[in-house]
């Protein structure tokens, strides 16, 4: 069965899990990522995004870098899934049980 992940304000369609939403979420924002963190690079009096640069002059460093970021979402998603498997009351003693907004009260 696909579900619709929706990850940073972006929509992942027809993933089987969370965690292939993730990987294609990093994959289409890694270059963004390393470039907000590292700015441009300066070389022989020319500048170069800082992701191009590293992916063409070492591939290992980048894809290490990927895996970390990865890593780092699917760490906080496996966060999410465990608290959701708990099962707490709130305040009024209520347990977590969803009512429709269609439905009258």
């Amino acid at each position: 069965m696909l579900t619709k992940f929706v990850f940073n304000n972006e929509t992942f369609d027809e993933y089987s899990d969370a965690e292939n939403a993730v990987i294609e979420y990093v994959y289409l924002n890694i270059d963004d990522f390393i470039d907000d963190c590292y700015g441009e690079v300066n070389i022989a009096g020319n500048l170069f995004r800082t992701s191009i640069a590293l992916r063409q002059t070492d591939p290992i460093l980048f894809s290490m870098i990927r895996d970390d970021y990865i890593q780092f979402f699917l760490k906080d998603i496996e966060e999410i899934e465990y608290e959701d498997e708990e099962d707490e009351e709130d305040e009024e003693g209520n347990d977590g049980a969803v009512v429709s907004s269609s439905e009258e009260i």
